[in-house]
């Protein structure tokens, strides 16, 4: 079953903000609603559409579902059949990631759709690809990477890398981001233990402190 492009519908981008939507959705609902429209089935359908549309849209969680529905399951149901087709994707799939509650990611569907993207089939077709091609799909493949856990995007990054060549403005991006994340994966992970370890070695400094002043 092919989803409506509730985008198309409210006539915005899929990266577009919660503001941009209820701007559109104001515009369109005045322009359609039946107490202002024509008094015919088709404006009347439209005005439908418009509200569906802005009631998925304007939730969090409805529009993210939609994402996921409409982005994921129909890239990897097409066949891919040039490597401007895999940049358009790409670039999709950086403003789809745009928007997404990063505490509500799908990071497992995530990584297997850039994963898809840059399979060794599509990698054939992106090395055959000019340069400035190649440069645009590294780019919206680092800008959704950066979205997923470390230990997922290490495994990404070797790949983009692969692509980038020879182009050292594409690997200095690529690896700063690379070591960034990694620092705050590290950072997330060991915080809570090393400021619990802080705190023991303040609770034995003062207990110390506090025995050393009895005793005197």
């Amino acid at each position: 079953m092919v989803l409506k492009d509730y985008y198309d519908i409210l006539q915005v981008s899929p990266n577009a903000t919660l503001e941009d939507i209820k701007k559109a959705y104001r515009k369109l609902a005045l322009q359609y609603h039946p107490d202002t429209a024509k008094n015919n089935d088709n404006e009347l359908h439209l005005f439908l559409e418009i509200k569906e549309a802005y009631n998925v849209l304007s939730d969090t969680k409805k529009r993210q579902a939609y994402h996921y529905k409409k982005f994921y399951r129909q890239v990897e149901q097409e066949a891919i059949v040039s490597a401007e087709y895999l940049a358009d994707q790409a670039k999709q799939l950086r403003a789809f990631t745009a928007i997404l509650d990063p505490y509500r990611i799908d990071y497992d569907m995530l990584y297997r759709q850039i994963v898809y993207l840059v399979s060794t089939a599509n990698l054939r077709l992106i090395e055959k690809a000019n340069s400035h091609l190649q440069y645009q799909i590294v780019k919206d493949l680092q800008a959704s990477v950066i979205h997923l856990h470390f230990p997922l995007a290490e495994k990404i990054y070797p790949i983009l890398l692969s692509i980038a060549s020879d182009n050292t403005v594409l690997i200095a991006m690529l690896n700063e981001q690379r070591i960034t994340q990694k620092r705050l994966h590290y950072w997330h992970t060991y915080k809570l233990a090393g400021a619990f370890i802080v705190a023991m070695l303040l609770c034995i400094c003062f207990y110390l402190l506090v025995k050393h002043f009895i005793q005197q």
